[in-house]
């Protein structure tokens, strides 16, 4: 039972009864701690079988005064625009995921329908001609790879369809687009991932929010830095993403002193937030010129 306590705080990892269900990536705990003990808090949990489990955080936190209270609203860097109505089918049998894509394609221009499974998505898209649809992986009565090939021979092959997964690995990446897949939202859910996908796709724009409540559109991608990366440290980085292993990644770049000091930070924060794909992408050799609210 340690040992079990112990694992599900890694990434991917569930509890034996966990595995044998289809909800949840994995993710969750592991998020959880990592923030925590970037805190300096700690976590634990004690557990009982067939009763439950109840889980304990403690974080050192000061009390501060109405004076260093932050604008909440300034922390939403980032509001779509879209000149023309869009409808987007979210399929998906976790509700926790589907609120938060609802919270984030909150658009008087997006017109969002949800389907909790995968039958009842083709049910409604025989009904209904959506412009995008967002297809969770694994899902009862059908996965969503069993969806998509009844939706590629039998509707329209201008549906938008992305796959919800939290699954990092090209190889499965690769397998995903050859079944016709148009991209992967990688969870956990990155509000401009999502954002791009109708940038991309449909005719639309970010618009950076300024904390001064200034709204500038912004017409073409964020800029890139090239960096330099050892070879070795590269393939190290790409072996351990590939496998899924983000600690390692972590001890690679710690361990690392030839780096860029501010290229170290932002390739840090992107390990903190589990950005599997922006990761990908820098060992290639480019980094997201990205400054947080924090900096």
């Amino acid at each position: 039972m340690m040992a079990s306590k112990k694992i599900i705080f890694d990434p991917f990892e569930q509890e034996a009864s966990g595995n044998n269900t289809q909800e949840g990536s994995g993710l969750g705990l592991a998020i959880t701690k990592r923030y925590i003990d970037k805190m300096g808090g700690t976590i634990s949990v004690t557990s009982k079988k067939k009763e439950g489990s109840t889980f304990y955080f403690e974080v050192p936190v000061k009390i501060v005064g109405e004076h260093n209270q932050i604008d909440v609203d300034s922390s939403h860097n980032y509001q779509l625009k879209i000149s023309q109505k869009v409808k987007v089918l979210i399929v998906d049998d976790a509700i926790s995921n589907i609120d938060l894509l609802m919270e984030i394609l909150d658009n008087e221009n997006i017109y969002c329908d949800v389907a909790f499974d995968g039958l009842e998505a083709l049910n409604k898209v025989e009904k209904v001609r959506y412009d995008i649809v967002l297809l969770d992986l694994e899902m009862p009565k059908m996965s969503g790879r069993e969806v998509m090939k009844i939706l590629r021979e039998q509707y329209s092959s201008d549906m938008i369809v992305y796959l919800l997964t939290a699954s990092i690995l090209n190889k499965d990446k690769d397998t995903y687009l050859s079944e016709g897949f148009d991209g992967l939202l990688i969870k956990p859910f990155n509000i401009t991932d999502i954002y791009k996908i109708f940038t991309d796709h449909i005719e639309g724009s970010y618009v950076e929010k300024r904390s001064q409540k200034q709204e500038i559109e912004k017409e073409s991608p964020p800029t890139t830095f090239s960096i330099n990366i050892p070879q070795d440290l590269s393939r190290q980085m790409r072996e351990a993403l590939d496998n899924g292993d983000i600690r390692a990644v972590e001890d690679l770049l710690l361990a690392n002193k030839s780096i860029d000091a501010q290229v170290k930070k932002r390739l840090l924060q992107m390990v903190d937030r589990y950005e599997f794909d922006k990761l990908l992408g820098t060992v290639g050799g480019e980094l997201d010129d990205e400054r947080d609210d924090e900096d």
